[in-house]
């Protein structure tokens, strides 16, 4: 006989324990595995998501569902958060490469060099069209739009038909475009003129203050001062004047200039935080969907990316011979040049 110094009530209590850990252990799992996901977080350019967000998922399924045993596949939220041009721009350098968003959408490709994100998906750019060459990995065009000066003809029938023109003739235009500190469109419009006119001097910079009637913060507010016939030229892209047709406003026009139109791209990216994140490649999907493409060029007046989406407005719209490329990557070196050239304008 074996002798054993195991006391049966002691054995009870320990098997009695094992089980009950077990049972949470058990219980915490499923809870873990049941658990509503994390946010997708996506910060987006506010007047892109004023003219989507009836289309736009507020949550999808799923790419790698957690519970095998879920009778219904499990969704993740998409938490959207609209920002103004400078605020964005603001935000993702403040944040640097801590930002808590997963997604960004809307970013001009002028503030491309300054930051960081990961690679989209290779086979995005299969059945995407771009007029232009894109080689960068990490940042996926969503739109694009040629910048322009427009004109309201009925205030004057003939503007400047050069940069050059503008610059060093006295008339009595009187334009508008935003600030070129927290503008896209305005810092492009103020490089597209530094870099193409090299052999400007001083008082040709005179002129041209004597034209620039105000430099408001955004390009809604520069469209307002427009709309209310306060300038008679506004610096802004050569789609917008389909949204001026709709509405049968045909005397506003864009002018092609001999020295080029700038091609702005807008793109959207993952952070680094979702450099793995299934989800957020999602996202870049649905962006770049038939649906989402045709809004932007019904609804949002810019060249999409899907070419199939192309309304024969956006074809048959006229474009520029040649496009203006800037040299100068710093924005800086170009908004210190702008600031000696022409001090406090508007």
């Amino acid at each position: 006989m074996i002798k054993t110094d195991i006391n049966p009530l002691k054995l009870f209590q320990r098997l009695r324990g094992f089980a009950f850990l077990s049972l949470a252990l058990f219980v915490l799992a499923q809870s873990v595995e049941c658990r509503e996901p994390t946010p997708l977080k996506v910060y987006i350019r506010e007047v892109l998501y004023d003219s989507l967000k009836k289309i736009l998922p507020t949550s999808f399924p799923l790419t790698k569902q957690k519970s095998k045993h879920a009778k219904v596949p499990q969704r993740r939220s998409i938490e959207w958060i609209p920002l103004s041009e400078a605020r964005l721009y603001a935000r993702l350098k403040l944040e640097g490469d801590e930002t808590p968003a997963d997604v960004v959408v809307g970013l001009a490709s002028d503030a491309v060099p300054e930051i960081k994100a990961s690679p989209f998906p290779a086979e995005l750019r299969e059945n995407l069209h771009f007029p232009f060459q894109w080689k960068n990995r990490n940042f996926l065009p969503l739109y694009y739009g040629y910048l322009s000066i427009v004109y309201n003809a009925k205030k004057i029938s003939v503007p400047s038909q050069s940069l050059w023109e503008l610059v060093d003739v006295k008339t009595d235009e009187s334009l508008i475009f935003p600030d070129p500190h927290t503008s896209s469109t305005g810092f492009g419009f103020v490089a597209w003129l530094i870099e193409s006119l090299p052999q400007a001097n001083q008082s040709n910079w005179d002129i041209l203050k004597t034209k620039v009637k105000a430099t408001p913060a955004s390009e809604d507010f520069a469209n307002t001062f427009f709309h209310k016939g306060q300038a008679s030229l506004i610096v802004s892209y050569t789609t917008s004047t389909l949204y001026h047709r709709q509405n049968k406003e045909t005397y506003i026009k864009a002018i092609l200039f001999p020295e080029g139109n700038p091609l702005h791209v807008f793109v959207a990216f993952k952070t680094l935080k979702a450099a793995q994140d299934s989800d957020a490649d999602a996202l870049l999907r649905i962006l770049t969907s038939a649906d989402i493409q045709t809004a932007i060029a019904s609804k949002f007046w810019m060249y999409p990316v899907l070419e199939s989406v192309m309304t024969e407005d956006l074809i048959n719209l006229p474009k520029p011979d040649k496009i203006f490329v800037p040299r100068i990557r710093s924005r800086q070196t170009i908004l210190d040049r702008w600031q000696t050239l022409m001090g406090q304008v508007g």
